[in-house]
């Protein structure tokens, strides 16, 4: 335990203890063994605000281990930073706190933005050959943890604190400016009373008389969002210089991109936040009620809404969602739902093992245009089940065609995935549990009634994605393609049955440029829901166009234009199959909604030679029981 860690380190007190796998902590009032027969709860959909309360106790003791780890390994790499930071007498002092005040240290210590710094502190000091000399300033994070208690106590008293970039944070409270943005150094911070502070540095005081206070030069409260009814309580924090670091791939600086927004920028935050609650109350209570219990911050991403909108959620900052602003609060509330998923799944598999390790990227997710491995599969299916349900709420509320479109085409893509996770075979029993409750769950809704124009969609929405994502990413073997390249020749009649499925290629072989636009079976809901807005269909090709309007030969012929330009674009691909199957009987073009790798790779390979090649010919040729050419 972190006690342990060196003689003058004292121990820390936590609530916490005992050890997952990879060294993780766990619960001793909630072990690993108990949530492991939480899984068919969790994988249902909501999971409840106990077993949410439960994860937040897992997360805690997440952070204490790495603080833990960290005090260890800064102390052995570089101690000097340690030394300058303070970060030991941080921790000593938040030792102190812990025995007289545990809830509020522990509150401050499972705040979102502590995960995120730990991560990133640890990160740094064990890159090899990274430059250490100024990571003093991030290890003073900690100080920063001691002096946000210190003040939320309100008694007076002083501590050191760390200035960085010419600031000192205190989370959940609000940020001081005390001196210009390149200064760094050591000053201290001194609680005058409740809610009063001064701050130290370098031969400067900034006086705040109320930290819940705007007009101060030199500070910015965080904004808190309350809901009256239950005392639900979000901060949104665009001050906090380590919010960057909620970023999942961690590649981002801090301070460098996240805005600070006005007071009329966070007045809309709150006014969409209070409108979308009452509709989560009233039509996600099953999803509301553990958001109050695990829910601490939102990062704004963006001061100003974007189209379309962006979040995200990081496995190291449980209790956070970070999204683009918005005004709607159909979207917030969609956001909420979406995100809260995938971070009560990370928050459970920190303690639960689902699955065998696998990290390749060889699985088959319908709203993705790469292949994905296994935990960003089950991610993307549990965080979509929340959306499915999302609008199979907004369809029976609305009735709008956007709504069932939106039903029927997540319903499809969730049922998928499932499918696809079940077959992978990397599943622990606890993975089961959890994935066939997932089932359980849609299982109902697939048999729901929609608008058929909405089914239809839905269908040629996953049939298109399946065949851009097949062309983008399956490669088939150069023995396959060439046997196949010697039948074309010799017009002997293929068994695609016989072909072996493609492989996925290697992440190196990825062509990012080449992304998924929107199919054009959307034309038509995204006319009506942006009253013909020409700006919002740009992207549409005339292939794309001819479709939408039912002109499905014409549509033929702009696709076959774009596969000639580019033989291996996935969109021109996928919009021949849609159109061909509008033209010919299904069986007759089976292979390109089948095996739409095949159809590209061999006309290609064919177009190499200097042949001309009908894609439309060749589709009939590979399948089963087309016409002869």
């Amino acid at each position: 335990m972190l006690g342990s860690i060196q003689a003058h380190q004292p121990y820390y007190p936590a609530p916490l203890c005992g050890h997952g796998r990879t060294g993780r902590k766990r619960s001793h009032t909630v072990t690993a063994m108990d949530l492991r027969y939480k899984a068919e709860e969790l994988g249902a959909g909501f999971g409840s605000d106990d077993l949410v309360s439960s994860l937040r106790a897992g997360q805690l003791a997440k952070r204490l281990a790495t603080l833990g780890i960290l005090i260890r390994e800064s102390d052995r790499i570089c101690p000097d930073d340690v030394e300058k930071s303070g970060f030991i007498e941080a921790y000593q002092a938040l030792v102190g706190l812990h025995r007289t005040h545990p809830v509020l240290v522990n509150s401050l210590l499972a705040y979102p933005n502590t995960g995120a710094w730990l991560a990133h502190c640890l990160q740094r000091i064990r890159s090899a050959g990274a430059a250490l000399d100024d990571i003093w300033p991030d290890l003073g994070y900690l100080g920063w943890l001691t002096a946000a208690v210190l003040v939320e106590l309100g008694a007076p008293t002083h501590t050191a604190v760390v200035v960085r970039a010419g600031q000192v944070m205190l989370p959940t409270v609000g940020l001081a400016q005390v001196a210009a943005a390149g200064e760094y150094g050591l000053g201290r911070l001194y609680v005058r009373g409740t809610g009063s502070i001064s701050i130290e540095f370098e031969g400067t005081t900034l006086d705040i008389v109320d930290t819940a206070c705007w007009e101060q030069p030199g500070w910015r409260p965080l904004e808190r969002i309350r809901v009256v009814d239950n005392g639900f309580e979000v901060i949104v924090d665009d001050l906090d210089p380590f919010r960057e670091f909620n970023d999942p791939s961690g590649s981002a600086p801090a301070d460098s991109r996240l805005p600070q927004l006005s007071r009329d920028q966070l007045r809309d935050w709150r006014e969409a936040f209070a409108t979308a609650w009452v509709l989560m109350e009233r039509d996600h209570p099953g999803y509301a009620k553990p958001l109050s219990v695990g829910l601490r911050s939102f990062v704004p991403l963006t001061a100003e809404p974007i189209s379309p909108s962006t979040s995200r959620t990081s496995y190291n900052s449980f209790g956070c969602i970070a999204a683009s602003s918005t005004r709607s609060s159909h979207q917030m509330a969609l956001t909420l739902i979406h995100e809260f998923q995938h971070a009560k799944l990370g928050a459970f598999t920190d303690m639960v093992e689902l699955y065998e390790d696998d990290p390749r990227e060889r699985f088959y997710a319908p709203w993705r245009d790469d292949p994905r491995p296994i935990e960003w599969l089950l991610q993307g299916m549990y965080a979509h089940l929340g959306v499915t349900d999302f609008w199979r709420a907004e369809r029976l509320r609305t009735r709008s065609e956007l709504a069932h479109v939106e039903f029927a085409r997540w319903r499809t893509q969730v049922h998928r995935s499932i499918a696809e996770i079940l077959e992978s075979g990397v599943l622990t029993m606890a993975g089961m549990e959890f994935v066939q409750a997932a089932a359980e769950t849609l299982r109902p809704w697939l048999d729901e009634e929609v608008t058929d124009s909405a089914a239809l969609i839905a269908d040629e929405a996953a049939s298109g994605h399946w065949v851009a994502w097949c062309v983008r990413n399956l490669q088939i073997a150069d023995s396959v393609l060439e046997h196949l390249f010697s039948a074309w020749k010799s017009a002997e009649r293929p068994h695609l049955e016989n072909v072996p499925a493609g492989l996925p290629t290697r992440p190196d072989r990825k062509q990012p440029e080449l992304r998924s636009r929107l199919l054009p079976s959307y034309l038509q809901v995204l006319e009506q829901k942006t009253s013909g807005n020409v700006d919002r269909i740009q992207d549409f090709t005339p292939g794309d166009m001819a479709y939408g309007s039912g002109n499905y030969a014409e549509a033929v012929t702009h696709y076959k234009r774009e596969i000639e330009a580019g033989p291996m674009l996935p969109q021109p691909w996928a919009g021949l199959a849609l159109a061909l199957r509008q033209l010919r009987p299904a069986h007759e073009v089976s292979a390109l909604s089948a095996r739409g790798e095949v159809v590209a790779q061999l006309y290609t390979r064919i177009c190499a030679t200097g042949d001309g090649c009908d894609p439309t010919d060749l589709v009939c040729w590979l399948s089963s029981d087309g016409p002869r050419t």
